[in-house]
């Protein structure tokens, strides 16, 4: 019995050992996939690209220098257009959130608005802002967003108002 028990603590670790690699590539995985998503966010190239041409010129290169093995761990990141569009709005997303946290926390900021109309023929409104964090002046675009209809002051205000107070920003 007690034999038993030693052989079956030592494969319940042997499987733990298994699975942590697993998971140490899966998240070394999820991380090269954000920073690529970033890159490509950066230079502003279609979504695709990351499958279509980093992908596989990074297995194409890996497998040069270092051999097929490690060229077939590159095949686990993932790049799909889908996935490398979900990870920059998610990234967006973050950016965002950590924009509006700065505003709040500051004890002061002051707006600048501009509307403009597009290519396709709809007013564009966007809000910059200029606020304090961490005893500095940061200046950056807080909202970008098409207004419907006609572009009115009241129009502007309520557009403007509603995105304040959805964000609960004073």
């Amino acid at each position: 019995m007690n034999l038993t028990f030693k052989r079956l603590a030592t494969k319940l670790k042997s499987q733990q050992v298994d699975f942590q690699k697993y998971t140490t590539v899966n998240q070394k995985a999820l991380q090269a996939s954000f920073e690529v998503s970033v890159l490509i966010a950066k230079t502003k190239k279609p979504h695709n690209i990351g499958e279509t041409l980093i992908l596989p010129a990074a297995m194409k290169m890996v497998s040069i220098m270092q051999g097929e093995k490690y060229a077939n761990l590159l095949k686990t990141i993932p790049l799909s257009s889908d996935t490398v569009h979900r990870r920059i709005n998610l990234l967006a997303d973050d950016i965002k959130i950590q924009l509006i946290d700065r505003v709040k926390g500051s004890p002061y900021y002051a707006i600048q608005l501009d509307e403009s109309t597009d290519v396709v023929n709809v007013a564009q409104l966007l809000i910059f802002i200029r606020y304090r964090y961490e005893n500095d002046i940061c200046e950056d675009l807080l909202f970008c967003q098409g207004l419907e209809g006609r572009t009115t002051g009241e129009a502007i205000f309520k557009s403007v108002n509603t995105f304040f107070e959805l964000h609960d920003i004073k």
